[in-house]
């Protein structure tokens, strides 16, 4: 009986795809390091799997809230690359079953700023614009104004939105 030798995948494709991406990544979010650059390509794509959203909704979001800066710390205690407070890093963590987790470990942040966008794209039916506002201004104040007729604060999620459409 003839041997049959199945050779692995090619992943050099993929591996060229993703080093393209990091290096967008990169220029979009101005980073120097091209290990930093990779990882956050890597986890963008990983989320965005994920959780069935748009790559460069996500890259967005990041460059308008830390601009790359996996140790950003906000004015009011956001951190991390998708600047999550701690109280919905915990929450988060809850629904995602992570007993321990670091909102500074690239990785991570995007994984759960990925994943709390899904909810509020989720939560506001598929209203990017009205789940942006919730990502800044809170999804209680947001569905508070939508229910009452008032309109939206359009700034932040137009930044995010504008960001999406140049990329």
């Amino acid at each position: 009986t003839p041997v049959v030798i199945v050779e692995a995948p090619d992943t050099s494709a993929y591996d060229r795809a993703l080093a393209q991406v990091a290096d967008k990544v990169a220029d979009e979010l101005s980073i120097s390091s091209p290990e930093l650059a990779l990882t956050i390509a890597t986890a963008v794509e990983n989320a965005s799997a994920e959780f069935d959203l748009n790559p460069w909704l996500i890259v967005s979001l990041i460059r308008i809230e830390s601009y790359g800066n996996p140790t950003a710390v906000s004015k009011v205690g956001a951190l991390g690359l998708t600047q999550i407070m701690p109280v919905t890093g915990k929450e988060i963590a809850g629904d995602l079953h992570l007993a321990e987790y670091d909102l500074f470990d690239p990785a991570t942040n995007v994984r759960m700023g990925a994943y709390y966008l899904g909810q509020l794209l989720e939560r506001f039916e598929g209203n990017e614009r009205a789940a942006l506002a919730a990502y800044n201004y809170g999804p209680t104040a947001v569905a508070r104004m939508l229910r009452n007729g008032e309109p939206i604060p359009k700034v932040y999620a137009g930044k995010i939105l504008q960001t999406l459409a140049s990329l």
